[in-house]
């Protein structure tokens, strides 16, 4: 850390907010948020059944779950579990209070990041374990798609030639593509459904900060419009990868 970095006091509790906006700011600050770089809050996953605190969707699609020290992190493994379905990478995010607990209960695969330092007066996160990256299966990809993204997509690749326009249907011909376009796609679809909030965060917080512009990313873009295709999924495919055992490639990640 550089030079006038000091450690939280243990009775300085932060909360998500803060550890949120810390997180946000080293994500800017180590050049993960560019090009088309999209950053979420409040990301519904598992069908609607949980909520990932933070999605980073750039070249890849990684989640960060955050356990402030006002938190409990008995639910911490059914979350991981979940977010193992739906991102190619996977980060816990917490303040001192957690921080060897996590270290101690989550795979090596599990990336971690502390905010329990003070810089300016204002909480900074670090890298402790450098989170590993995957390419997310067909499955992964296909459920990150509304029926209007499968819609699209099949049809595109003359897939949908009577033009069904059901979910169940729509999948099917989908997993018959090649991965490296449905994958393409999924991260299309995430980064356009949540680049209206994204950007209208990012203007503000240029003027007025991180934790000031915050709300503005929990808005969430699918109430402002219905899909046009009919959203019957299919039954849920389980993945048997095992977050201990994660087929990994890795590059370098370095946060503030």
């Amino acid at each position: 850390m550089d030079n006038g970095t000091n450690s939280i006091s243990a009775t300085a509790r932060l909360r998500e907010p803060e550890i949120k906006a810390a997180l946000i700011d080293a994500l800017f600050a180590d050049g993960r948020v560019y090009d088309d770089t999209v950053v979420i809050s409040e990301m519904p996953v598992a069908f609607m059944a949980r909520r990932a605190d933070i999605v980073l969707a750039n070249g890849h699609l990684v989640g960060f779950e955050i356990k402030s020290d006002g938190d409990k992190t008995s639910r911490l493994m059914g979350q991981l579990e979940a977010y193992q379905k739906a991102f190619e990478g996977i980060v816990i995010v917490t303040g001192a209070r957690h921080l060897d607990e996590v270290l101690e209960c989550t795979p090596e695969a599990v990336g971690v990041v502390a905010v329990d330092q003070i810089e300016a007066d204002l909480p900074k996160a670090r890298m402790v374990r450098k989170p590993h990256l995957r390419s997310m299966s067909i499955e992964t990809a296909i459920a990150q798609m509304r029926a209007d993204d499968l819609y699209r997509l099949a049809s595109k690749f003359a897939a949908n030639s009577d033009g069904a326009r059901d979910r169940f249907t729509l999948e099917a011909r989908v997993r018959t593509l090649p991965l490296a376009d449905v994958r393409r796609a999924a991260l299309a679809a995430v980064k356009t459904r949540y680049r209206r909030p994204f950007e209208e965060f990012a203007d503000a917080r240029k003027q007025h900060g991180t934790l000031t512009a915050l709300p503005l990313l929990r808005r969430p873009a699918w109430n402002e419009g219905r899909p046009a295709v009919i959203e019957r999924r299919s039954p849920d495919v389980s993945d048997a990868a095992d977050l201990a055992s994660l087929a990994l490639a890795v590059r370098p990640r370095r946060m503030g």
